[in-house]
């Protein structure tokens, strides 16, 4: 599939989004958490976006959603599925100094659900998102997807 298909894909979603967005409305509010603290309701998910475009043309699709106004980017840390790597050059394309963070989501690979392989892998997610150490992961997910119980009952 070539960018061009791509790119009129991911606006078409969005025309979609925001008209039934006009239609049953409350789409575009937060979701209120505890402390005062919200989070999108709508958001980009990432699963897959680097085998439709390609390496490289995944973060111009993560750019071009975030600049469509897109608040929240959804990712995780499975590479069979999720490129981490991708959503931080997304970001970097944004230029997130000049225009805001968006609510970052990602999570756990079952491989890294002890305690200490958790915590690196968390490092290493910011690392690959492009994130300094004061930057955090809004969210953070252990990931359990049901296809891959050979993962987590070993």
């Amino acid at each position: 599939m070539n960018m061009k298909k791509v790119s009129c894909f991911v606006y078409v979603a969005f025309w979609l989004l925001a008209s039934f967005e006009y239609v049953i409305g409350g789409l575009s509010e937060d979701i209120e958490l505890e402390r005062g603290r919200s989070m999108p309701r709508v958001g980009l998910g990432t699963a897959g976006i680097h085998m439709v475009g390609g390496l490289g043309h995944s973060a111009d699709l993560v750019k071009e959603a975030l600049d469509s106004g897109v608040r929240m980017v959804d990712t995780a840390q499975a590479p069979e599925w999720y490129s981490e790597e991708e959503v931080g050059n997304g970001l970097l394309k944004y230029d997130v100094k000049e225009k805001g963070m968006p609510y970052l989501v990602t999570k756990i690979h079952p491989r890294s659900f002890e305690y200490d392989a958790m915590e690196r892998s968390l490092y290493y997610s910011k690392e690959k998102l492009g994130l300094d150490k004061d930057t955090p992961i809004d969210l953070v997910l252990l990931h359990a997807p049901t296809c891959w119980e050979v993962l987590l009952y070993r």
